[in-house]
């Protein structure tokens, strides 16, 4: 296995061990924002952009493991509820419905399982 682009490119198919490096960003990222002051709206805000584009940018070259969305998904969730870097429990709104478009009562959030599904072509 090697790097291009700071992706791991390997013949098989990834399992979540190869893909550590892009939690790994995403919890750093996450933990430079902790430190500031952001309302609900600029946390939302940096997730649906910053971390929504960096797990776009892996879904496009191959298909995420099922326990990296998890894990993923769960550090946005923390963050967005509490601010905090770490995994927590508490959360107001369950993330499927976070999810759902801003006219259907959500916050238009990316759903990673549904787009890696669509990425690697299973409809």
């Amino acid at each position: 296995p090697f790097r291009y682009l700071g992706v791991p490119l390997h013949s098989k198919k990834l399992n979540s061990r190869d893909c550590r490096p892009l939690v790994n960003k995403i919890i750093g990222r996450i933990g430079y924002w902790s430190s500031c002051l952001l309302s609900y709206a600029g946390r939302i805000k940096l997730v649906r952009s910053v971390i929504g584009g960096m797990q776009n940018f892996w879904a496009q070259i191959f298909c995420l493991p099922k326990k990296l969305i998890k894990m993923v998904e769960s550090v946005c969730r923390s963050f967005i509820w509490t601010g905090k870097e770490g995994i927590s429990k508490k959360a107001a709104v369950a993330w499927s419905q976070m999810t759902l478009p801003l006219a259907k009562g959500g916050l238009n959030l990316r759903d990673m399982y549904i787009l890696t599904i669509e990425n690697d072509g299973i409809k």
